[in-house]
């Protein structure tokens, strides 16, 4: 067994463990969602994060709010905190939470080891997992990883997968490096600048935010492989797609028409997050350092769920979420290759679109028109 099919067995044998410890509790803000979507029907979403965030809350959770949406849905939405992808996804297996966000390649390892659930709506657009070192380093191709210490933000994460994969592409294996788990973002840089690792493997999100705050990272070029790829993802149980598809369509669709509103108005969106959350950092300073460094996360996260067309017209996007099929099986095969699926999964056997129709059937031009209630 791989060290890397080792660890996703672990993360998944104790899953009900971080939900327990991660993800039994509801966001800060407003408590229990919408307060005008009482007496409707009430949805909990799994977040696969620890805490709240400048990021997917924004447009899922605080402007669908805001505008009114949920409430037109008669949606009253709770949202929890989970360690992770596997935490989210055994937090509605179990039945804790209604749909989540997590990893394409987690949901696709859940349901080869027969966790009931499918993914139902696309989530971010593109493969967001990289390899940075530190400026100047004599490391500058995955070539020059061999022997090497690399840091990814743990064993069971998408970043280790991203590793295997980027070795792979360079004629190299997970044994012709030493693997560190560092954490995602502070961490990780904490533990390349200080010489600790020679690269690390973490996510776009994570360097902007970095970034935003003076430090630098070299970048390795990404093979090939990985264009075709996405990582979050909206996935439901299969009794929930049975038994709760409206509500699932509504809160879906609702999240869309927050993103297009939060792309178009970012300014007017940072500050619907900030009522919701107000220990973010920059709250009780929006003008401050603080505020732009959120302001900053805030717009990666925005960005990794737009169509990477180029289009800055949000009401000219189309159904940009309905990945086809060819994408989902360069996922499949990559997932494959890199030991966290061990059977041959069809596109069907993960992937449910037909939620889409219904998702997309409202008006991005009436979407930007809103005003916050």
């Amino acid at each position: 067994m791989t060290r890397f099919r080792a660890a996703c067995c672990a993360a998944l044998a104790f899953a009900t463990l971080l939900v327990s410890a991660c993800g039994s509790g509801t966001r800060q803000g407003d408590g229990h969602g919408d307060a005008q979507g009482r007496g409707g029907t009430t949805l909990t979403v799994a977040y696969a994060e620890k805490t709240a965030s400048a990021a997917e809350e924004t447009f899922a959770y605080c402007v669908p709010k805001a505008l009114g949406l949920f409430s037109k849905h008669r949606l009253s939405v709770n949202m929890t905190y989970n360690d992770g992808s596997t935490a989210a996804i055994q937090s509605v297996a179990s039945g804790s939470a209604d749909l989540g966000f997590a990893s394409a390649a987690s949901i696709a390892a859940a349901v080869d080891k027969g966790v009931p659930i499918k993914a139902i709506a696309g989530a971010t657009t593109f493969w967001p997992y990289r390899l940075a070192t530190e400026p100047g380093s004599p490391v500058t191709s995955i070539a020059d990883l061999k022997g090497r210490k690399i840091g990814v933000i743990s064993l069971g994460s998408a970043s280790y997968a991203d590793l295997v994969a980027e070795l792979k592409s360079a004629k190299l294996s997970i044994d012709d490096v030493h693997v560190v788990a560092v954490g995602a973002d502070t961490s990780a840089a904490q533990a390349l600048h200080s010489g600790q690792v020679d690269a690390i493997d973490t996510y776009r999100d994570a360097y902007t935010f970095l970034e935003a705050q003076g430090q630098r990272f070299a970048y390795l070029p990404t093979p090939e492989s990985t264009k075709d790829l996405f990582s979050l993802t909206y996935f439901a149980s299969d009794k929930a797609i049975a038994s709760r598809r409206q509500a699932l369509i509504a809160f879906i669709q609702s999240s869309y028409q927050g993103l297009i509103w939060s792309y178009t108005y970012p300014s007017k969106a940072l500050q619907l997050l900030y009522q919701d959350f107000p220990k973010l950092p920059g709250a009780n300073d929006p003008t401050g350092s603080e505020a732009k460094i959120t302001a900053i996360q805030m717009q990666a996260a925005i960005d990794g769920w737009v169509p990477q067309t180029g289009q800055k017209d949000a009401t000219q996007w189309g159904a940009w979420e309905k990945l086809p099929d060819s994408r989902w099986r360069s996922l499949l095969a990559w997932a494959k290759d890199t030991g966290q699926v061990q059977g041959t999964l069809a596109v069907h056997d993960v992937w449910d679109g037909s939620l889409m129709a219904e998702i997309y059937d409202f008006d991005a031009a009436h979407t930007v028109a809103l005003k916050s209630v």
